[in-house]
């Protein structure tokens, strides 16, 4: 099991739009929004799958960027 804490930076003026395209997307958990980002925790079976959907957001019109905060896998 691998989880790791994000930060993804979004585009302007879609902080909101971005947190909630994230809260219904499998595996991310939504834990703040504020002005630097919105702050999610994900879970994936291994750290390849947990890139893979960190991949797959950035290709997101709603984000800007990533900051990864960390990353652990058992």
């Amino acid at each position: 099991m691998a989880i790791s804490g994000m930060v993804f930076i979004p585009a302007r003026g879609k902080a909101e739009a971005l947190a909630a395209r994230l809260r219904a997307a499998a595996g991310a958990e939504v834990r703040g929004v504020g002005p630097g980002g919105v702050a999610v925790v994900m879970e994936a079976e291994t750290a390849g799958h947990l890139q893979r959907m960190s991949e797959e957001i950035m290709g997101w019109s709603e984000v800007a960027g990533l900051q990864l905060a960390y990353l652990h896998e058992e």
